[in-house]
């Protein structure tokens, strides 16, 4: 935890996230992340809702026991085991032969 000094005059926080660039100014995408953090940090307290509804695991459940949603939930999978399944860049083939001394 903490900073570190890496070559190049940069600073890393936590290791993986740099701070300072080499002219030690902030980048956009930083400055973006700060923002977006400070949103985020805020939003909750500007959408204060007292009518926060209790959550039902077996409303819920209940809910998605339909056969609609089975189905469409049934097809994404499909879809997604069949897109990420066929390869762009390998194929292969199977081949069956007959021994003619055998029939």
């Amino acid at each position: 935890w903490g900073f570190k000094n890496l070559p190049g005059a940069r600073w890393q926080m936590l290791g993986a996230v740099p701070v300072l660039q080499k002219d030690g100014s902030i980048s956009a995408y930083q400055i973006m992340a700060l923002v977006g953090a400070a949103y985020v940090s805020i939003l909750p307290l500007l959408i204060s809702s007292s009518s926060t509804p209790v959550p039902d695991i077996a409303l819920g459940l209940a809910s998605l026991w339909s056969p609609g949603i089975i189905l469409t939930l049934q097809a994404l999978w499909v879809i997604s085991f069949v897109y990420t399944g066929k390869s762009s860049v390998t194929e292969s083939s199977i081949e069956f032969t007959v021994r003619k001394q055998n029939i």
